[in-house]
């Protein structure tokens, strides 16, 4: 396991675009949509496990307003297609990844400016959502 985290060790891929000029605080952040497994509990209290098909999540990027990549964020967000967004965190020396082949943007965030560098928040929908964390030592 890694001693010590290096965030220039993050890397966030959207639609073959390499994402930078990040936010000073939290860069990227995924949660699924709802739980992978549920319960359901009988009136004899037998509980059954329920696994969900449903692997939609949802996944901010936050960036400085003046961020390159909020370019190539807004044009995929007009044109409205299907792209791959994944996240890998090189700071282990396994697989530390999430992400998905089929995303959109659902929101840009808000246009914001004043007398410092506000943050800029893109929120994506991914339809096939997975995170992995595997061969770490």
């Amino acid at each position: 396991m890694a001693d010590q985290y290096d965030s220039t060790e993050i890397y966030v891929v959207v639609d073959g675009h390499v994402v930078t000029g990040f936010a000073e605080d939290s860069m990227i952040s995924a949660e699924r949509s709802e739980d992978k497994v549920e319960t359901h509990v009988g009136a004899q209290g037998e509980v059954t496990f329920v696994k969900s098909a449903n692997d939609v999540a949802s996944m901010t990027i936050t960036l400085k307003h003046n961020s390159p990549s909020i370019q190539k964020l807004q044009e995929l967000y007009k044109a409205g297609n299907k792209f791959a967004v994944n996240v890998e965190d090189q700071n282990f020396d396994g697989d530390v990844s999430a992400g998905g082949s089929e995303a959109m943007i659902s929101n840009p965030g808000s246009f914001e400016r004043g007398g410092s560098v506000s943050d800029k928040e893109f929120t994506l929908l991914i339809a096939d959502y997975e995170e992995t964390f595997s061969g770490v030592s």
